[in-house]
Order: C-alpha cells, then sequence, then structure tokens
C-alpha cells in the first residue's frame, strides 16, 4: 500500500503540482510506520529543499521513528539542521526523543546538551495549549471572534499533542452559522490539517467525516492525502 501512495506522489511531484507542508507530514509518517526511514528522510530532505518549514507532526514521526531503530545521531542532525533555519518551535515530545535516544547508546553529553538547550529557550515539559483553548473561550463569551489564523493555529497545536477530538470540535466551531456570518471559515489547510491528524490517530469515520464537510465547501482532497485515507481504510477491512 505504501509502495502505491509513495509512486502517486512523486507522480504528482513530476506533474509541476508541489505538495504543501501537511501532505508531506501525512507521507512521512506513513512510510515511518511501516520501517521505509531511507525514504522519510528522503521526503523530508526534498521537502526542505524546497524551502517548506517541516511542522511536528512531521518531524515526531520521523524523529521518534529514526531514535527508536537507534539512528539518533542522524535525527538530531535533521532536527539542528531546521532549528538552524529558526522557523520551526519543535514539541517537547521531539526533544525528549532524542534524549532518550542518546542516553540509550549511552551518550550522556549529548542528551544534557539538549536539556540545556530547552532550559535556555524556554521549552519546557507540558503543555500549554489549555491556557489557549480557554483564551479562545473568554473571547466568544466577550463577542470577540478569533480569525482563522488564529483558530487554524489552535487546531495545528492541539494535533501536534494528539488531541484530534478538541481539533475537530474547532474545526464545527469554524464551520457554524455564527463563525461564519462574520465572514470566517475553514479553508483547504485547515481541512487537510485535520484529516491527516485523524488518519494518525486511526479515526477514520471522523477523517471521512471531515473529508465530506471539505467538498460541502467545495474544496478537494489533494491524491496522495486521499490515497492514505483510502489505504488506511482498507487496511482495517481486510485486517
Amino acid at each position: 500500500m505504501i509502495d502505491l501512495a509513495l509512486e502517486d506522489f512523486h507522480s504528482i511531484v513530476k506533474k509541476g503540482r508541489d505538495p504543501d507542508v501537511v501532505t508531506y507530514a501525512i507521507m512521512i509518517d506513513g512510510v515511518c510506520k511501516v520501517g521505509r526511514f531511507n525514504s522519510a528522510v528522503g521526503l523530508w530532505k526534498e521537502m526542505v529543499g524546497k524551502g517548506l518549514s517541516p511542522d511536528n507532526k512531521a518531524c515526531c514521526a520521523l524523529v521518534v521513528g529514526l531514535c527508536e531503530v537507534g539512528k539518533v545521531d542522524l535525527a538530531y542532525e535533521l532536527v539542528v539542521e531546521v532549528i538552524k533555519g529558526g522557523n520551526v518551535e519543535f514539541s517537547t515530545l521531539i526533544y525528549n526523543a532524542l534524549i532518550s535516544g542518546f542516553c540509550r547508546i549511552s551518550r550522556i553529553d549529548k542528551a544534557q546538551a539538549i536539556k540545556l538547550f530547552m532550559t535556555k529557550n524556554g521549552i519546557l515539559q507540558g503543555c500549554h495549549i489549555g491556557k489557549a483553548y480557554k483564551l479562545f473561550e473568554d473571547m466568544g463569551r466577550k463577542g470577540i471572534a478569533p480569525n482563522v489564523v488564529t483558530l487554524t493555529t489552535l487546531i495545528k497545536n492541539f494535533l501536534n499533542k494528539g488531541s484530534s477530538g478538541i481539533a475537530k470540535t474547532l474545526l464545527d466551531r469554524m464551520s457554524g452559522r455564527e463563525m461564519q456570518s462574520k465572514g470566517f471559515s475553514p479553508d483547504e489547510t485547515t481541512f487537510k490539517l485535520i484529516i491527516g491528524g485523524l488518519i494518525c490517530e486511526k479515526k477514520l469515520s471522523e477523517a471521512c467525516q471531515v473529508w465530506d464537510q471539505m467538498m460541502e465547501k467545495g474544496f478537494t482532497l489533494d491524491r496522495a492525502v486521499s490515497e492514505t485515507l483510502i489505504n488506511a481504510i482498507h487496511s482495517i477491512d481486510y485486517a
């Protein structure tokens, strides 16, 4: 199945249609899950080479996977390369995976260096998403409508923490009459983010529901993501 998805993905690229970060993240996550880390690294380098900044989903899948198979130095190099670009804030899960990976191979100095980096840059354990959601609710009670960028950022953060259910709730809020009456509506990227997150959490029924919502809005899901969803459904049907 993954070979077919990769073939379709590269076919899209050859036709001059550049995949976005969300599509790359889904593909990287998919190939990592079947242990195809060389392919994942290739996709990562291709994505970065096009000037795209990898999101936490793509980075988590690749870094955690590489660390689990002992390729910690390679995972570290990829993360450092992106950090130097200054465009991405990684979740603590990524740093913790590197720390654990270096500890497993007795590279305590590297593990301590990463912890020091986290401390100096204010990267702490835990998540402040709960506070962000409370702020969102407070804005609603005060009659202040957050814009699409704010809501999409919240959705992306929830997905990075594996909270696709809350992300979908926010999508439903964005699709509601109240928000739409104020000129706000989810865009194509928002839908793709949530579908990708739901696929990763194997919530395929909900992913299909969001796909339906997306089509009702007049958006289309690119072939690589739709193939990933269809293949995931088939893998359950024929398991």
